[in-house]
């Protein structure tokens, strides 16, 4: 971005607020900060603004009040609302009062926020440029030109006095034609899609006082062949007498557009699915855990005696049921962090010795039954680190299932901690078959499961892929190092000073 764009952010709510501050800087925009109305029309006066992104409710203005209070405010300035509303009405009719545009804060992240202004600027300027050329084109020889930029799009205009229409340079590059190519309203609705043509052809029959303003968006098949979707605008111009004059107007290719919609619509019915599989997956654990509690007390005979072989596929069932239980975690777990990494919660002074300690004595019963040998090297003394103590007992945890589920019986499994001045480092060692090193390579990507002796997770693919997002996130590095035959190791490296994780809360 060449110039340094002036952003004022009219927002209250401070998580909101901080949100969009960490972002846009590093988009290349200076943020102006308001909590009010009274504030913001300060700012206005003090500084040269060239969008407003406004929050619909504050404590001086609420819904459209406060549109139409910062419209008197901003002048002729681009507004753009930040809503935290599912009012399609209400947003779409902000639009129509003057907004430029409006973003749901569930859905905003760099990539659409930085899009929205960027257009909202453009159109902007877009519209003062064809009014500013307009009030030029009152000669009946002169020609509408439009001085745009970065939003591609270009300028046509239709005179009534020897019945001709003429495009620029931008608007045959749009269509794909040449500039020896002879134009005219004909060769433009030959042009256009069959799927839209009737439709179009309609305005050439309407009376010219219906042609007044006129907007249409279709589709066309350029010169090369290719379907490109089209957004037109014009505006008819009179004489003195009131007799038509031209009709002008502009040409812009939103294919880009379009195909953005079209993808930000499969994402929403995407995102609803992914709802529904989350809810799902939380209901399923109410069933297994209160099977497990059944198992087990029929396995202690709790309910009548039962016979060592009973028991020993009561607690067979059991087991099963944990690693579905831990399967399903994993999956509520990583809907969670993908939907909103601010679920990632850094505390101070987390020890980690207690974090294993605990880990360790949840698989102990499930090692022992099945004959491993599990150790554990913690150093006495060992400093405390700033994390997010549950999500990190979820990486050793699954490590420490992975290694229980591939280790086979009379092997052993090793957690060993270590701490430097600059990181503190957790390895699980297990003695099962170890993983080739063409399937390390693809370890901890999602869904990836091995092909041979072992899959990285009770049946999902999920658990080192959470993993490796959670060390991630505490901008920490987790690798295997393995020989096939020959057992494998997972080390996890976690830094003791943090830099501020983006969008990360601490407590």
């Amino acid at each position: 971005m060449s110039e340094r764009i002036n952003v004022l952010l009219v927002e209250d709510n401070p998580a909101d607020s901080l949100f969009v501050q960490e972002i846009l800087p590093e988009a290349g925009y200076a943020i102006l900060s308001a909590k009010t109305l009274d504030e913001a029309s300060a700012a206005l006066r003090k500084n040269d603004v060239e969008i407003i992104l406004l929050d619909l409710s504050l404590p001086d203005g609420i819904g459209l009040q406060t549109l139409l209070m910062m419209t008197v405010a901003a002048k002729k300035t681009p507004i753009v609302i930040l809503t935290g509303l599912d009012d399609e009405d209400t947003a779409l009719q902000a639009v129509k009062l003057g907004a430029q545009d409006y973003i749901r804060k569930k859905e905003l992240n760099e990539s659409l926020l930085v899009r929205s202004i960027n257009y909202a600027i453009e159109r902007v300027r877009s519209s003062e440029a064809l009014r500013a050329s307009a009030m030029q084109a009152s000669d009946a020889e002169g020609k509408l030109r439009m001085a745009l930029d970065a939003s591609q799009t270009g300028v046509w205009y239709f005179d009534f006095a020897n019945g001709r229409m003429e495009i620029d340079e931008q608007s045959r590059l749009i269509l794909g034609l040449s500039e020896e190519t002879p134009f005219s309203h004909e060769l433009l609705f030959d042009m256009v899609h069959p799927e839209d043509r009737e439709r179009i052809e309609h305005f050439a029959t309407l009376p010219l006082q219906d042609l007044y303003e006129v907007a249409a968006d279709y589709k066309v098949i350029s010169a090369d062949g290719k379907i490109k979707n089209i957004s037109s605008a014009g505006k008819m111009f009179f004489d003195e007498q009131g007799e038509p004059v031209r009709l002008a107007g502009t040409f812009r290719d939103v294919t880009e557009q379009k195909i953005e919609a079209d993808r930000a619509h499969r994402l929403a019915l995407l995102e609803q699915r992914e709802d529904f599989m989350a809810t799902l997956t939380h209901d399923l654990k109410t069933p297994l855990i209160a099977a497990n509690w059944i198992l087990q007390a029929i396995a202690d005979k709790q309910v009548g005696p039962v016979t060592e072989d009973q028991t020993k596929l009561l607690l067979q069932l059991r087991d099963t049921n944990r690693r579905l239980l831990s399967m399903i975690q994993n999956l509520i777990e990583l809907y969670r962090f993908e939907k909103d990494v601010r679920s990632v919660v850094f505390e101070n002074q987390v020890r980690i010795s207690d974090v294993v300690n605990s880990c360790i004595d949840d698989v102990r019963i499930f090692a022992d039954f099945h004959h491993i040998d599990l150790t554990c090297s913690i150093p006495s003394g060992l400093s405390p680190i700033t994390a997010d103590s549950n999500a990190i007992r979820r990486v050793i945890q699954n490590l420490l299932d992975n290694a229980i589920k591939f280790t086979p019986a009379s092997g052993r499994i090793s957690i060993k901690v270590e701490e430097s001045p600059q990181a503190l480092s957790i390895h699980v060692a297990d003695t099962g078959p170890g993983i080739a090193q063409e399937e390390q390579e693809r370890l901890f990507r999602r869904f990836a499961q091995g092909k041979t002796g072992r899959t990285y997770t009770p049946g999902t693919g999920l658990g080192l892929y959470l993993c490796k997002q959670i060390v991630e996130a505490h901008q920490g590095v987790i690798e295997c190092h393995s020989v096939q035959g020959c057992g494998a190791t997972f080390s996890v490296r976690l830094p003791r000073k943090r830099l501020r994780a983006k969008g990360a809360r601490k407590e």
